[in-house]
């Protein structure tokens, strides 16, 4: 799920990243999440550090989108079921089991995970 090229972006703490899902409200809420980093190959951990009020407000079982964006306007949309708040490394975190992923960027933007069958094109 995670390749290596996802990783790295993640893991780079200086590149910006934001956690998003629908509030009991209806409407979208958009946090920042800048600490957070790839855990393994289909979970990624932020920290509660910054905006922990309103991080544990998240109800575990969500639907949540990560966003993540570089300086050289390299981006990734993944998808998952936020599973609450765990210890990771002792520290009390936020995990999200991710379970798509949407590169967004040239020169093929389109979703990466899960595969998407490749086709030839029959007709025009």
């Amino acid at each position: 799920m995670l390749n290596p090229w996802i990783y790295g972006l993640f893991n780079k703490l200086d590149n910006l990243k934001f956690i998003s899902y629908v509030g009991n409200d209806g409407f979208p809420v958009v946090l920042p999440v800048i600490q957070t980093q790839a855990l393994d190959a289909n979970r990624v951990v932020f920290a509660l550090g910054a905006f922990s009020e309103e991080l544990r407000q998240i109800p575990a079982g969500v639907r949540m989108a990560v966003f993540g964006m570089s300086f050289d306007i390299e981006t990734v949309m993944m998808r998952g079921e936020y599973t609450g708040i765990q210890r990771v490394a002792g520290i009390p975190s936020g995990v999200v089991t991710v379970d798509w992923v949407y590169n967004s960027m040239p020169p093929v933007p389109q979703q990466i995970y899960p595969p998407v069958k490749v086709e030839p094109v029959r007709e025009f």
